[in-house]
């Protein structure tokens, strides 16, 4: 007759259950359900787990994109600045106009009231 290790697992692994006591289970059952619980916890919920993954490649994401139009605004100031540096008269006339609202002798200003919209906010 040939020995089956399977079977002799198998019977070993049956006898060790019915030997122990059936609190015993329980308590393993318990056991693996907490595991189980701390695992799912700390690669879900935890100061490393998915849920903080996601939200951080969201900030950075965010935070990326922030840069990019942080980076434009300068290559604009920076031409800007050359402009004027230059003595640009046309360039001068238009920050003199749109920022500081200056006009030429004999010009008529006109400001458009859109009712609800404070002043400053679009």
């Amino acid at each position: 007759m040939k020995f089956n290790k399977e079977k002799f697992r198998l019977n070993i692994s049956k006898n060790i259950v019915k030997l122990l006591p059936p609190k015993k289970l329980k308590i393993k059952k318990y056991l693996y359900l907490i595991g189980i619980l701390i695992f799912i916890y700390v690669y879900i919920a935890g100061d490393y787990g998915i849920y903080q993954l996601i939200t951080k490649k969201i900030e950075e994401k965010r935070l990326n994109d922030d840069i990019e139009l942080l980076i434009l605004e300068q290559k604009k100031l920076q031409k800007e600045k050359e402009l004027i540096n230059k003595g640009d008269l046309n360039e001068i006339e238009r920050i003199a106009r749109e920022k500081y609202g200056l006009v030429k002798p004999g010009e008529k200003v006109f400001h458009i009231v859109i009712e609800g919209v404070e002043k400053g906010k679009e």
